[in-house]
């Protein structure tokens, strides 16, 4: 056998140690590893299913938005519509009253036209309203859908 210088030798130790203690830390590393990369994964999951949640919950809101404004826009067509009705009223209640026809029918006639209208006004606004509460049951439905979905993933 040659004979070995000491830098050589050393230089074999360092490489046995180094393969004698690298194999099991490289066995130890890699389960720690693999468990370190699913916590990401799931960590991943949950914000991506926030973020999901998130969303739906925006756009719910939007929903609820939107179903409120058309509310109050019916209220508000629903006011101008009786106004109308109210002022037609007064207008042909003045015209039977300056020409001085067969007064009592044609006012009861009248009176007859604008309770009609303000029924058909009224009816038509019961209709939007409704419209509207089932409109927010669905939209509160889908809220209490998306936490149960948040909830049962956890």
């Amino acid at each position: 056998m040659p004979h070995r210088s000491a830098p050589m030798r050393k230089a074999l130790l360092l490489t046995l140690l180094t393969v004698i203690t690298a194999s099991p830390l490289a066995a130890a590393a890699q389960p720690y590893d693999q468990y370190r990369a699913e916590q990401d994964r799931r960590r991943e999951e949950e914000r991506r299913r926030d973020d999901d949640l998130g969303r739906r919950l925006r756009d719910i809101d939007r929903q609820r938005d939107d179903a409120d404004r058309q509310l109050a826009e019916a209220r508000r067509q629903r006011d101008e519509e009786i106004r109308r009705t109210q002022e037609d009223y007064d207008r042909r209640r003045s015209d039977i009253a300056r020409n001085n026809h067969d007064r009592r029918g044609e006012l009861r006639r009248a009176n007859e036209d604008r309770v009609r209208r303000l029924a058909d006004i009224n009816r038509n606004y019961d209709d939007r309203v409704r419209d509207h509460r089932n409109r927010l049951r669905d939209i509160e439905r889908q809220v209490a859908d998306a936490r149960y979905d948040r909830q049962r993933r956890w």
